[in-house]
């Protein structure tokens, strides 16, 4: 009687244990809040097409990236996905973020280096945000600037020129320089047709990413090499079940019916309260 009740002492001392390992490998796994509601504040007046939902998730992705990492951007604008990702990778040791942009303005929009030059206000915020000593910008397009880029990359953030053919460059000339394990975004994805293309068919149709995921417009997954036919082609079948999931989701939020449905819903109970 002893011993099995030093047996079952001792299982449940195991499965404790366990239980609490797992709910520490959780919390690591959970997004970290930023509690800083004056920080999120001045980041977000900085001029850009970022959401907080799809920033937060810049954050955590770069937050998460192990010792010594490599992150890449391409197209900053003003620098407020720059400032993002900096403050994360802040916390994480020897790690580095190049900025590549030669802001001149978007192309896609008609604007030239006559009309546009954010040079002076992406410097101004990095020196407000103190990230100079973590941000290495790069004033070139980004074609030329992988030339003399001898570094792998843990992290790889596409929004720069969105028209279909250089969005397509960008990806070629970079995606050479990834790591296994190594995440990419592209933003625009689901609003414009340049960075969806490119995403829909490297992505969402490639067995070669996991954790294949949407916010916002962003469409991002880690890169996953490894794996024999079976991993593969289940990771290739759970990406287009993604992609046909984004694609309707998509889809449906351009009707406008569906963009009021709430609020039509809400209207109707709140008029048989009335009567």
């Amino acid at each position: 009687m002893r011993k099995e009740q030093r047996l079952k002492n001792s299982i449940v001392f195991l499965t404790g244990r366990k239980i609490k390992e797992q709910k520490k490998r959780m919390k690591l796994l959970k997004f970290k809040k930023i509690k800083n509601r004056q920080l999120l504040q001045s980041i977000n007046r900085i001029p850009g097409w970022l959401e907080i939902k799809e920033a937060l998730i810049l954050y955590n992705l770069a937050r998460a990236l192990s010792r010594g990492a490599v992150a890449v951007e391409i197209g900053s604008y003003q620098g407020k996905s720059t400032v993002w990702l900096g403050k994360a990778l802040k916390k994480v040791d020897f790690a580095r973020l190049y900025s590549i942009d030669h802001h001149c303005g978007s192309p896609e929009k008609g604007e030239s280096p006559r009309t546009v030059n954010t040079w002076q206000k992406f410097n101004q915020n990095l020196r407000k945000f103190h990230l100079t000593d973590l941000v290495v910008p790069i004033r070139k397009k980004s074609t030329d600037a992988v030339i003399d880029f001898k570094f792998n990359i843990d992290l790889l953030f596409i929004d720069g020129d969105h028209r279909p053919k250089a969005v397509a460059k960008d990806w070629q000339t970079w995606k050479g320089k990834l790591k296994n394990g190594a995440w990419v975004i592209f933003h625009d994805a689901t609003v414009l047709p340049g960075p969806w293309k490119v995403a829909r068919d490297n992505i969402l149709f490639s067995s070669s990413f996991d954790k294949v995921k949407m916010t916002g417009s962003m469409i991002y997954g880690r890169q996953c090499l490894a794996g024999g036919y079976l991993e593969k082609g289940l990771r290739r079948l759970t990406n287009y079940f993604k992609y046909l999931f984004i694609i309707s989701y998509v889809k449906m939020r351009r009707i406008i019916w569906v963009r009021n449905l709430k609020s039509l819903v809400l209207n109707f109970f709140y008029d048989c309260k009335k009567r």
